[in-house]
């Protein structure tokens, strides 16, 4: 992940999340199932805006460009900037 991109989600309260597939993991492929990826082919990403609508899903090779072009899609986490918000730390 670049400074840019770490940046733009640390200012916008998004949590960045990994999921490891060096061993078999049945919780991710049923995930990837779920998103529409049946081929369990790496990588998948998926950004999930806040406020409820449905996962940004796209595979393959990602440009710093496309990641904050969808990052800014989905928006800011809810309630960021509020006081009952709380900023987290991307993986």
């Amino acid at each position: 992940m670049t400074e840019d991109t770490e940046n733009f989600m640390r200012d916008n309260g998004i949590v960045g999340l990994i999921a490891d597939k060096t061993a078999d993991s049945p919780e991710i492929d049923r995930l990837m199932l779920e998103l529409g990826h049946s081929s369990l082919g790496l990588p998948l990403y998926a950004i999930y805006p806040a406020d409820g609508r449905p996962p940004i899903v796209f595979k393959g090779l990602l440009t710093k460009g496309a990641l904050l072009e969808y990052l800014k899609e989905a928006g800011p986490s809810r309630g960021y900037g509020t006081k009952t918000a709380r900023r987290g730390s991307g993986a």
